[in-house]
């Protein structure tokens, strides 16, 4: 749609075309690389599924062909990624309210498709397994932020209704996504959640996330740091203030950028 509102006849560019990316698909595939695709629109997201499902294992996970960001996607597709065993990799803290989503981009998809910003629970939903990211430094390293962001669909810095609310996870969703999901993303089979025999890659944190208000998750502070059970970060230690310090200046590179800024601009 146009400023004023008028279907216009412009789908948005892709990248590349989809015969071209399901050839390459085919052709990685068979060397046994895992493709990770950036889809912001409906469009490119079919365009990659599509590439996917050709070269689709039934019963075998040995890829994990992923699509990232997933602004958007037609209901059409959203059991597609579970037949395919496609990782839907979500960046959430920017399913909030913001002047970028309600000002800059409104006008220019319309309400239907507004209704339908990030999808997050349509395609737990559907089958699809979530994963999820930060696209730091597009966006500030703030996982907390992010898990809370995935449930309440909220900006506590702005007085506005949550972002299609209908479209938040729980908050079991939202930690398994962001823990057991981006471990399957990855092949990393021996972390991801707590289990006898696995890695013990553990934090502890100040609070009890599962049960505090859900806007009180984003202030969350990790107070120990464990790798295959060892602590390798004390919050009380003057090593880990410093750390703290360092990992506070590093996740807050990004913020103030204007929300839906992408890391694939230049590509």
């Amino acid at each position: 749609m146009d400023a004023q509102g008028r279907p216009t006849d412009n789908r948005g560019p892709l990248h590349v075309s989809d015969r071209d990316y399901r050839a390459l698909v085919r052709r990685l595939d068979a060397d046994g690389w895992q493709m990770h695709a950036h889809a912001i629109g409906d469009r490119a997201v079919r365009t990659a599924l599509s590439a996917y499902e050709a070269v689709a294992h039934p019963g075998h996970r040995s890829r994990r062909h992923t699509i990232t960001h997933l602004q958007l996607v037609h209901p059409d597709d959203y059991r597609r990624f579970a037949r395919a065993q496609v990782v839907a990799s979500m960046q959430l803290q920017w399913a909030l309210p913001s002047s970028f989503t309600n000002d800059a981009l409104k006008p220019y998809i319309g309400p239907e498709r507004y209704a339908r910003l990030y999808p997050a629970r349509s395609l737990a939903k559907a089958g699809a397994m979530l994963a999820g990211g930060s696209d730091w430094p597009v966006d500030p390293l703030l996982p907390f932020t992010q898990i809370a962001t995935a449930i309440d669909r909220s900006n506590p810095e702005e007085n506005q209704p949550p972002l299609n609310a209908r479209e938040g996870l729980t908050r079991t969703q939202s930690l398994a996504m962001h823990t057991a999901g981006a471990a399957h993303q990855l092949h990393d089979g021996n972390s991801g959640t707590v289990r006898p025999g696995k890695r013990a890659d553990l934090i502890v944190l100040d609070r009890d996330i599962t049960k505090v208000p859900v806007k009180d998750i984003r202030a969350t502070k990790v107070r120990y740091t464990l790798i295959s059970g060892r602590v390798v970060h004390d919050a009380d230690s003057r090593t880990g203030r410093t750390r703290a310090e360092a990992a506070q200046h590093i996740g807050a590179q990004g913020a103030g950028r204007t929300s839906g800024g992408s890391c694939c601009q230049g590509h």
